[in-house]
């Protein structure tokens, strides 16, 4: 498997250096949302981490993605010796510490920003019913990755 430097990082072509920084960072609004669904579009974009966990064979298309891609993507993961769930960090690196004899605690993560936590959901910061759904249908075999790899991780954040 290959990885362009392109999508290395979270680096996402011209949203990298160019776009993103007209975002700001900021959730779309009327002013920003044009670039919003320039990034919806995007080819680096598309189903990004089905992007860099499946065989070359695979065909990333959007919405059109076959489910042989998730099946490829979810046989790389269930070689990891550990799969941490973003919603849980904290107590998912903490796990794995215990687990490899490390000594990392809760105070390790205070006062660092590792993972930024958001009080609304995606629907409510995009603000956008229209770009929401696009965005879900679009990257919906991203999406299902993410639900298996949830089931997989060290800690499962839903159970607790």
């Amino acid at each position: 498997m290959s990885i362009s430097h392109t999508y290395l990082g979270g680096k996402c072509g011209p949203f990298h250096v160019g776009k993103a920084k007209a975002l700001g960072g900021i959730d779309p609004g009327n002013d920003t949302l044009g670039y919003w669904w320039d990034y919806a579009n995007s080819k680096c974009t598309d189903n990004f981490a089905l992007r860099i966990l499946t065989d070359e064979e695979c065909v990333i298309n959007g919405a059109e993605t076959n489910e042989t891609c998730v099946d490829s993507a979810k046989a790389l993961l269930k070689r990891f010796t550990f799969i941490l769930d973003q919603a849980c960090l904290n107590e998912s690196m903490i796990a794995m510490g215990k687990t490899l004899h490390l000594n990392i605690t809760e105070k390790d993560f205070e006062d660092k920003h590792f993972h930024h936590v958001h009080v609304a959901s995606v629907r409510e910061r995009l603000n956008n019913d229209t770009l929401y759904e696009y965005l879900q249908q679009r990257f919906r075999r991203d999406i299902e990755l993410y639900e298996w790899s949830k089931n997989q991780s060290i800690i499962q954040c839903n159970s607790r």
